[in-house]
C-alpha cells in the first residue's frame, strides 16, 4: 500500500535537488568557512551563494540575513534579543496566545525577568484584530511579535496593517513566517523588522533556519562572543545544511507559481472528496485568507489520537496540532487559544499538503480518511 504524506506543516520530504547540492557539499565543501585557506574559502563560498539564494525567495537584502540553527532558535533569538537590547529599560512585549511555542515560551521566559507581556487574543478563525492590538500598545511597547501565517489552521494575518500599529508606538515588529516562505508573498513586502524562516518546510533538510533584521538595527547577536555570522552567532556553521537551504529556496523561487497553484487544486480536491464522503465534520482552518497548505478538521465524536492511528494504519501520516507537541496527551494550545474547549480541540486533525503531492494521492488519502472516520462515528454514534 502507498504511504501517501499529509503532514507537510510538520515537515518535508528533502527534493532530489536539495539531497544533491548537499552531497556534494559534504564532499567538496566540508571546510570551515572561517579559515583562510583553499578549503575554508570553497566552504565559505557555497555558505554565501546559499544565502542569496534564501533572501532571493525572502526578497530581503542578504548581508541582513543570519542563519541559525532552526526556525524554533530564530523566533527564540528575535523575542530574547530585546532583553539584551533594552536591558537598561524592560518594557512591554505584546504577543498572541496561538504563537508556536518558540515564541510563546520565550515570552514567558521574559515575564519571569519582569517584562511585562501582553497576550493579543484572536477571533475563532484565529485572526488579530488591530483594534484590539492598539489597545495593548503603550509607550513602554519594545516588540510585538505575530506570526504570519498559523502552522496548526492556517490563518493568514494581515501584516502590514499589525506592523503599522506597531511602529506608531515606537515597537519593533517581529514575525513568524516559518509557514509562510515561498507559499505566501514575502513578509519584507510591508514595514517589519525581524523575521524568522526555516529550511525543512520547504523541502530542505531539519537544523538550519534563518532569522532576518532590518538593516539599522542593531540587534544582539545570539550568542555572546560570536565571531561567525558577522558577529551575530557563534559556532562553526553546518554548510551541507546551509547549501541544502539555499537550494530548497531556489527551488521553491523558480517553481513558485506553480507551486502555489499545485497547492490550491490539492486543497479544493481533499475537500470535495471529504464533503461527499458522507462523514461529519466541521472546517477549522477559515475558508478565506489561509494557507491553502494546510486545512484543520475536527471530525465529530471522534478522537484525534485514534483517528491518527487509524489513519497511519491505512497508510496516510496527518497530525494533531503542531509537531512539536507530538506525544503530548494534551489538547493543542492554539485551538484552546481560539476558544475551543478541551473535548473539542481533541476531535481535530491537521492536514498539510506539499507540491510532490499529485490530485491522486490526495484522492486516495481522502478517501482512506473518511473510511477511518466513518467506522470510528458509527461506533460512537
Amino acid at each position: 500500500m502507498k504511504r501517501i504524506y499529509l503532514d507537510h506543516a510538520a515537515t518535508t520530504p528533502v527534493h532530489p535537488d536539495v539531497i544533491s547540492a548537499m552531497t556534494a557539499a559534504l564532499s567538496t565543501q566540508w571546510g570551515n568557512p572561517s579559515s583562510l585557506h583553499t578549503e575554508g574559502r570553497t566552504a565559505r563560498k557555497a555558505k554565501e551563494h546559499a544565502r542569496a539564494q534564501v533572501a532571493q525567495l525572502l526578497q530581503a537584502d542578504l548581508s541582513n540575513l543570519y542563519f541559525t540553527a532552526s526556525g524554533s532558535e530564530a523566533d527564540q533569538w528575535a523575542i530574547l534579543g530585546v532583553d539584551d537590547l533594552y536591558s537598561e529599560s524592560k518594557g512591554r512585549i505584546i504577543t498572541s496566545t496561538i504563537e508556536h511555542s518558540a515564541v510563546r515560551n520565550a515570552a514567558k521566559r521574559l515575564a519571569n525577568a519582569g517584562w511585562d507581556v501582553q497576550w493579543l487574543v484572536p477571533d475563532r478563525f484565529g485572526f488579530y484584530s488591530a483594534d484590539e492590538l492598539q489597545k495593548l500598545m503603550n509607550s513602554e511597547t519594545k516588540l510585538v511579535s505575530l506570526m504570519y501565517c498559523n502552522n496548526e489552521i492556517g490563518s493568514i494575518q494581515d501584516i502590514s496593517i499589525l506592523s503599522n500599529v506597531s511602529h506608531q508606538h515606537g515597537a519593533l515588529f517581529h514575525t513568524d513566517a516559518v509557514q509562510a516562505l515561498g507559499k505566501l508573498d514575502s513578509p519584507l513586502s510591508w514595514d517589519v523588522d525581524l523575521v524568522s524562516v526555516a529550511s525543512h518546510k520547504i523541502n530542505g533538510p531539519k537544523g538550519v533556519g534563518a532569522l532576518w533584521i532590518r538593516p539599522g538595527l542593531e540587534f544582539p547577536p545570539w550568542i555572546a562572543e560570536a565571531s561567525q555570522e558577522r558577529g551575530k552567532h557563534a559556532g562553526t556553521e553546518g554548510v551541507p545544511a546551509i547549501v541544502g537551504f539555499g537550494a530548497a529556496c531556489q527551488l521553491w523561487f523558480d517553481n513558485q507559481q506553480m507551486y502555489r497553484h499545485q497547492l490550491t487544486l490539492l486543497n479544493a480536491k481533499f475537500m470535495q472528496v471529504l464533503k461527499s464522503s458522507g462523514c461529519e465534520f466541521t472546517l477549522v482552518s477559515p475558508s478565506e485568507k489561509v494557507n491553502v497548505s494546510i486545512v484543520n478538521i475536527r471530525f465529530h465524536r471522534c478522537e484525534a489520537e485514534a483517528l491518527l492511528l487509524g489513519f497511519d494504519l491505512a497508510g496516510v501520516a496527518a497530525s494533531a496540532g503542531s509537531a512539536c507537541a507530538s506525544g503530548a496527551l494534551k489538547p493543542s494550545g492554539v485551538l484552546l487559544g481560539i476558544g475551543y474547549t478541551e473535548q473539542e480541540a481533541n476531535e481535530c486533525v491537521r492536514f498539510s499538503f506539499g507540491p510532490s503531492l499529485t490530485i491522486d494521492d490526495v484522492t486516495e488519502g481522502a478517501q482512506r480518511i473518511a473510511s477511518v472516520v466513518l467506522k470510528h462515528q458509527a461506533i460512537n454514534k
